[in-house]
């Protein structure tokens, strides 16, 4: 699993464009601002699946009260992704607030949840890369 993070707008979707699906002919690109869960391992119908403005899904699970269920659905995909050399999964997600404590609680809970799944899914990867205005490095 691959986890690109960086900045609002600052080209991660392009680069992952660019750098990781060049030679890939199918994958799945998923906005999870439209998503209530992160998708089910039955419901991917390709072997290379982006999910992307993931702090949006993440916001979605706290706004719902299931956060425990969030790193249940994380390691779902992490199995689907093992259970064939084929599958790659590629997890695209936003750098919110870059340290800069909100004045809401709700913000601030969203805030620290962020980071926490965020951290999670760096310990889980494989490839960690930041990316700033199109520019990327390469932090695992």
């Amino acid at each position: 699993m691959d986890f690109i993070t960086g900045g609002v707008y600052n080209g991660k979707g392009k680069w992952v464009k660019e750098q990781l699906l060049h030679d890939q002919e199918e994958y799945s690109w998923i906005d999870g601002s439209n998503l209530s869960t992160l998708p089910d391992s039955q419901d991917i119908h390709t072997s290379v699946v982006v999910i992307y403005h993931l702090e949006s899904v993440i916001n979605t699970y706290i706004e719902q009260l299931q956060q425990s269920l969030l790193t249940e659905h994380v390691d779902q995909l992490l199995e689907w992704e093992k259970s064939c050399k084929e599958h790659q999964l590629i997890f695209i997600g936003t750098d919110i607030t870059k340290g800069i404590v909100p004045l809401e609680k709700a913000d601030r809970t969203w805030r620290d949840t962020v980071g926490f799944i965020y951290q999670y899914l760096i310990q889980q990867a494989n490839r960690v890369f930041l990316i700033w205005f199109g520019l990327s490095e390469q932090l695992k």
